[in-house]
């Protein structure tokens, strides 16, 4: 499993969390666990309704009981898609880019990019802790076809990221579920 952190960075003029994860799958393999119900039920933190292939179409992301910090459902719409490769969406404010190239003999490159409004930034550590623990879930899936979604109560390993994060300099300040 790989365990390669996010960089903090201005991208296309907003703050993002930019994370690459060098896969030893096939691109298309990837691209499914990245745009199936099937898929993204391994990593993704909450389930997605809508038609992730079709640009322009609305999606929901719902968030189940397990999650009470959430109200419910949020809304975005997908902005790009270009099987294999690319896939942009919304989520509320924020934009969540997935790009895959070739890499290596058999394997590809995930480049995932959360871009995000400034008034988010306190929170861009626990963002990047979050979405470091899912896409070692998307690792884990890919090698071993198991992987489960995050749950709402902070992990150890979710913390250990959070804390790496931190200490990186990336922003921080925003309440963190689960803490005293």
């Amino acid at each position: 499993m790989t365990t390669e952190r996010g960089t903090y960075e201005q991208i296309d003029g907003q703050y993002a969390l930019r994370f690459v994860r060098d896969l030893a799958h096939p691109i298309e393999r990837v691209w499914d666990a990245v745009t199936t119900p099937e898929g993204l039920a391994a990593w993704f933190p909450c389930r997605i309704e809508g038609d992730l292939l079709s640009v322009g179409a609305t999606l929901r992301f719902v968030f189940d009981d397990d999650h009470p910090e959430v109200d419910g459902t949020a809304g975005g719409t997908v902005l790009q898609v270009q099987p294999p490769t690319t896939l942009r969406f919304s989520w509320e404010a924020e934009e969540l880019r997935l790009l895959l190239e070739p890499h290596g003999q058999t394997g590809c490159r995930l480049t995932f990019i959360d871009l995000m409004p400034e008034d988010y930034t306190p929170g861009a550590a626990r963002t990047a802790a979050g979405w470091h623990v899912c896409l070692d879930e998307l690792s884990e899936h890919l090698v071993a076809g198991a992987g489960t979604a995050p749950g709402p109560e902070p992990t150890p390993q979710w913390r250990a990221r959070y804390e790496e994060y931190v200490a990186d300099g990336v922003p921080h300040g925003a309440p963190v579920p689960g803490a005293d």
